[in-house]
């Protein structure tokens, strides 16, 4: 119904468009990538050829060609742009001869079949072969030779493709946030980070390594050779054989560490209420296999990986990335950092810190307790000539090394809200707290019992700390 809906409205919009035209018009030009991706069946093809037939005595169809590898190395950026999640080296596997959108010979058939031979335009997205060097001038003259030449060409059109830093934290947003999901209000979180992005990290993304790309080109050889003898009879080779080694510069820019910063406070701000903890957690974890997938590829099927080479000055970054993430995420921070010591192991203090980070991971987690000092002035033990201060920061020094954050914290002007008041609130003397890891409740409520506040009618709590909402610890780290 809503499909029929939209039908309606297109059919009318375009109509009034033709019908709003310049008597001086004769030509319209219509351009669509989906022409090429969406258009596959041969019912499909029938309804979009008695649709322009309605409109149009004579329909011309013109078609550029790539050759299939770089056509789909192109094309990875604008799937992770449409929400796509899944790895460069996985999207390149669906570069084969039985996918319709990559058999230019089966694609253009399906044409034939509905607009005939002759409607068809089929050139070579090569720059030899176009008019003047320059693809719009080319364009210009299968629309009518008097236009070539008077193009305003100076405006260049922007990079639209992703960097590898880039694809990485697009596909990490899009893992945990596909394209199509029944949370329409993560729509606007998703774009929003994805705009960030493109903003940021454009540039040349992945290619194959040489070998597959050969794999690759080998594969479509039958079909392009029938191609070119039905197409371009007077072309010896339309798609010359990969030479180039495909390895891109992925050279990570300053901007990686403050973009993924970015889309996390995105996640964190934008999406208070919608993103859960978990989620954030997720998108880390997803960055984190997506950089290491990018930097160390497994063969996927392929005859070999990519060849991907991050420089010095990207181990730098990682490892700066790494030190930003100490705190916060522990492990995020260990795959960073073990990503910038692949790069390059010569980085000073790299070998040393990830070495401690490995220690760090070995060491179980420890219970943490938070435990509350306190005296009320109405006790009757309460004598603050009798407390002994050195005695209460020797107290504090036995277990140092096992507090978490400051020593002491002090609490003070405590307002208390809701219809429950704590009974010391009336009128404490010292208050303060510390967060303390311990092994055993044993072993807390021993350090506890030592606490000199007790000896001067203190007293001391003890809590275990837990999460008040599960998954909660990862937004925390």
């Amino acid at each position: 119904e809503q499909r029929d809906a939209y039908r309606r409205e297109f059919t009318a919009e375009f109509e009034a468009e033709l019908q709003g035209l310049p008597a001086s018009v004769h030509t319209v030009l219509i351009s669509s990538e989906h022409f090429h991706s969406r258009i596959r069946t041969e019912e499909e093809m029938d309804n979009v050829h008695a649709f322009f037939s309605r409109y149009f005595d004579d329909i011309k169809i013109v078609c550029y060609l790539r050759e299939q590898g770089v056509t789909c190395s192109s094309y990875y950026s604008t799937s992770l742009k449409s929400g796509g999640p899944i790895s460069f080296e996985d999207f390149m596997l669906r570069c084969a001869p039985t996918n319709y959108y990559f058999n230019y010979l089966d694609m253009l058939a399906n044409w034939e079949r509905c607009f005939g031979f002759d409607a068809l335009d089929v050139a070579l997205f090569s720059r030899e072969h176009w008019e003047r060097g320059d693809l719009l001038e080319d364009f210009a003259k299968k629309i009518s030779p008097d236009l070539v030449g008077k193009l305003d060409t100076s405006i260049q059109a922007e990079n639209e493709s992703l960097s590898p830093a880039g694809q990485a934290l697009m596909r990490a947003v899009n893992m945990v946030f596909p394209g199509r999901t029944a949370r329409a209000e993560v729509d606007p979180i998703r774009d929003k980070c994805r705009k960030l992005i493109y903003d940021k990290l454009r540039g040349p993304g992945q290619r194959l390594q040489l070998s597959s790309h050969l794999h690759v080109f080998d594969s479509f050889r039958e079909s392009n050779e029938a191609l070119r003898k039905k197409f371009f009879p007077d072309v010896e080779v339309i798609f010359p054989e990969p030479t180039e080694a495909g390895g891109v510069d992925a050279s990570l820019p300053d901007a990686f560490v403050d973009v993924q910063i970015a889309v996390l406070n995105v996640l964190r701000k934008d999406g208070k209420g919608i993103v859960t903890p978990d989620e954030i957690t997720d998108f880390i974890t997803a960055l984190g296999r997506s950089i290491n997938e990018i930097v160390n590829p497994g063969e996927a099927n392929m005859e070999e990986a990519k060849d991907v080479a991050l420089t010095r000055q990207d181990a730098r970054i990682l490892k700066r990335a790494a030190q930003g993430y100490e705190k916060r995420n522990p492990e995020m921070a260990y795959q960073l950092l073990s990503l910038s010591e692949k790069a390059d192991a010569t980085i000073p203090g790299i070998h040393h810190k990830l070495e401690q980070y490995q220690r760090e991971r070995e060491i179980p987690t420890r219970q943490q307790y938070f435990v509350r000092s306190f005296v009320d002035r109405e006790s009757p033990d309460w004598d603050p000539e009798k407390l002994n201060h050195d005695l209460l920061y020797g107290w504090y020094a036995s277990f140092q090394d096992q507090i978490v954050g400051a020593m002491v914290n002090r609490l003070d002007e405590t307002t208390s809200l809701g219809p429950v008041t704590r009974p010391e609130d009336a009128d404490i003397a010292v208050d303060g707290f510390t967060i303390i890891e311990a092994d055993s409740r044993e072993e807390i409520e021993e350090i506890a019992s030592r606490c000199p506040l007790l000896q001067v009618g203190g007293s001391v709590e003890v809590s275990a700390l837990s999460l008040l909402v599960p998954g909660m610890q990862s937004a925390v780290k």
